[in-house]
């Protein structure tokens, strides 16, 4: 029997791969069953294979058998919702909330006005407009804090004592000393 898949190579795993310790704390594996698909296709006689196949749960929706002769249907692909359909879904839950709710809550007033699709976008808008300004804020003030760290410190500034002359270092400041005033010492 042949099988489709989606994907060009997938594998099904049917029995797990396990490891056995016997008496003696040796290590057994024991190998387990999987179907490699190749270039989109499976081919095997194995009817127990077959079977886990025909009963596995992602039968259907990964890959589909496919008996020789017959045209050949890959799995539908997933499609992912966009930003409009999220919203319109959104407008609809709330809908649907409303249109169960036939008592009045606690709390909330009996007569509540009926929020149209386009206000429900644009309190959405006015929520992710606030969300990047937040977000801005807040990039804004991480930059300030790193542009601070990076502020050079204050050269340390090393004199000699006696001449008063100006050095980058104290070593500097030494060797100086021992140059210019070691005559000074000797008296």
């Amino acid at each position: 029997m042949r099988f489709v898949s989606k994907r060009r190579e997938a594998r099904v795993v049917i029995k797990p791969t396990d490891r056995i310790i016997d008496e003696q704390r040796r290590v057994s594996i024991v190998r387990g069953k999987t179907a490699e698909f190749r270039n989109f296709r499976y081919r095997t006689d194995d009817p127990e294979i077959i079977e886990a196949l025909l009963h596995h749960p992602e039968y259907g929706l990964s890959f589909v058998s496919a008996e020789p002769g017959e045209a050949v249907q890959k799995p539908a692909p997933v499609i992912f919702e966009t930003d409009d359909s999220i919203r319109d879904n959104s407008v609809k839950m709330i809908q649907g909330a409303k249109a169960t709710v036939d008592r009045p809550m606690e709390g909330i007033p009996s007569q509540v006005a009926v929020i149209t699709k386009d206000e429900v976008v644009q309190l959405v808008d006015e929520k992710m407009r606030s969300l990047d300004n937040k977000l801005d804020n807040l990039i804004l003030a991480i930059r300030s804090q790193e542009d601070a760290q990076k502020i050079p410190k204050a050269k340390k500034e090393f004199h000699c004592p006696i001449c008063h002359e100006e050095f980058p270092s104290g070593v500097a400041v030494g060797v100086h000393k021992k140059k210019a005033h070691s005559e000074l010492k000797k008296e």
